[in-house]
């Protein structure tokens, strides 16, 4: 009898910390969304100054998020753009009115623009990256509390 009251609390500690980490990865995921638009105006606004390249080939780099490196190739494919599900309905509008502002006026425009823009994502970033830096462990250590709580009542 103990031994499966043992296993039932084990399970409860790490279901709980598996859902804690899945809450704390959504953060880590929009960090690394953030990360990958400031790598997309840095390298638009290289290929603006120096290389006068295609769009298609400025924006072909490995970016850090997987949802903005399939953001990216919907755009350039001319695909519907799916919205970033981590961000909100305004956050979603800039990054959508900053894709379909590329190509759209002379190399100076575009990269004051792309300044402008990329400026706009770094506040962002470092406002996340706060939220990470203060929360992500928090949640874990709260997930495994809330386990190790259920595991005693299980005993």
């Amino acid at each position: 009898m103990f031994l499966i009251k043992f296993s039932v609390g084990v399970l409860c500690i790490v279901t709980c910390v598996k859902i804690a980490s899945i809450k704390a990865s959504k953060i880590k995921s929009e960090l690394n969304f953030y990360d990958s638009l400031v790598i997309a105006c840095d390298s638009l606004i290289a290929g603006l100054s120096y290389s006068k390249a295609t769009l298609k080939e400025i924006l072909n780099v490995d970016y850090p998020s997987e949802s903005f490196r399939v953001l990216i190739k919907n755009f350039l494919n001319e695909e519907k753009i799916e919205i970033f599900e981590n961000l909100t309905e305004d956050e979603n509008l800039k990054v959508n009115s900053f894709l379909y502002s590329l190509g759209k006026s002379d190399a100076k425009t575009q990269k004051t623009s792309v300044l402008s823009y990329k400026n706009e994502f770094l506040n962002k970033r470092e406002e996340i990256k706060k939220k990470y830096d203060k929360n992500y462990s928090l949640i874990l250590k709260i997930g495994f509390s809330i386990g190790l709580m259920l595991f005693i009542l299980v005993i």
